[in-house]
């Protein structure tokens, strides 16, 4: 395969966003692709060719433990591609990433209301009367 290929599928999605530039049927187009944990955008510039009817290259492109069929695929010839600047990008983390900070959290706090509970028993000794 000479050009990088995707398919799509319709009851998907996950499509591919495709952004147009022209609109004289030149298939100008751009495909942005999001690098969270690196926070790095890379821009992928050039045509885009829908390409249906074709089973052999949907036959290449499927995966045959996925149960979803594609319906066509996008053939791209790459004409420029750029790394974008980082500064705008949102961070994004997965569930478990956030779930290991989380937990180092509640550990944290734990220790902080043990220690609390501690101190007001103390506090609480010395305030008492003596008679």
């Amino acid at each position: 395969m000479p050009y990088p290929v995707v398919t799509d599928r319709h009851s998907t999605d996950q499509r591919y966003r495709l952004h147009p530039f022209g609109q004289d049927g030149s298939g100008t187009t751009a495909l942005p692709k999001m690098d969270y944990p690196n926070l790095r955008r890379i821009k992928v510039w050039g045509r885009a060719e829908v390409v249906e009817n074709d089973q052999q290259l949907l036959k290449q492109l499927t995966d045959p433990n996925y149960r979803g069929r594609p319906e066509r695929a996008i053939r791209f010839r790459v004409e420029a591609w750029d790394v974008n600047c980082p500064q705008h990008i949102t961070p994004r983390f997965t569930e478990e990433e956030v779930q290991s900070g989380v937990q180092a959290l509640r550990h944290r706090l734990a220790e902080l209301e043990a220690e609390n509970v501690a101190l007001r028993s103390q506090i609480r000794v010395t305030e008492e009367p003596t008679v």
